[in-house]
């Protein structure tokens, strides 16, 4: 009997050392390892209880996501998405990423509207725009980005505010016709943005079509 209660003692006193931060850490270990040997039900679990420590949602929302999504758990990460959303004080990104979610669902109506309404309650500030905007790149929906810039144009009432932006949008759907005018457009009316026009036409200018149809649009000029 001594023996055991002596056992019990300092097995207690063992583990009493183990600070939370330890098994925090322990836990995230372990979460990791069951993530990457597809054990996405365990690593869920492991989740769960991470997402709720101080920093939690920092720390492990992309990961937690990434594994609801492997299981295809949508009622559960539009639940953790809608929580991170009311806590951030509405950010808005987090009503993209719901968007997505509903998208990842197949419930593309809610999707679209959800992300209609984030450009819609943009604050006017170009940062906010672009915040948004990248996001919507980050997704693959650059038609959204597009819009997205395109609406920050109007509200800001500065029509050049977003050419380099747009441009870019323009060569990631192959028009670039179009990137070559905006960039052409961006220049003239704004001759200090010559350097960054520059760089970026020539990462996107690979190709002796590409530069003819710049000459050509110069000429016009």
């Amino acid at each position: 009997m001594k023996k055991i209660f002596l056992f019990f003692f300092f097995s207690c006193f063992y583990i009493s050392l183990f600070s939370q931060e330890d098994l925090e850490n322990r836990d995230a270990f372990l979460a990791k390892q069951f993530y990457e040997n597809g054990a996405f039900d365990k690593a869920a679990e492991y989740y769960k209880t991470l997402i709720t420590q101080p920093n939690g949602y920092d720390l492990y929302y992309e990961d937690y996501k990434q594994t609801l999504i492997q299981l295809k758990d949508w009622t559960t990460l539009k639940k953790l998405v809608k929580t991170i959303y009311k806590e951030s004080g509405k950010n808005l990104i987090y009503q993209l990423e719901l968007a997505a979610v509903h998208q990842l669902a197949g419930e593309n109506e809610e999707a679209q509207k959800l992300y209609g309404d984030a450009i819609k309650n943009c604050k006017p500030i170009k940062f906010e725009y672009l915040k948004i905007a990248n996001k919507f790149i980050e997704f693959k929906e650059l038609d959204w980005a597009l819009k997205t810039y395109q609406t920050g144009q109007q509200r800001l009432g500065a029509q050049t505010s977003f050419n380099i932006e747009i441009g870019q949008i323009y060569r990631l759907q192959n028009n670039k016709k179009g990137m070559l005018d905006l960039y052409l457009e961006e220049v003239l009316a704004n001759p200090s943005s010559l350097e960054q026009v520059e760089n970026n036409l020539q990462s996107a200018l690979n190709q002796t079509e590409d530069l003819d149809n710049l000459e050509v649009i110069l000429l016009k000029k």
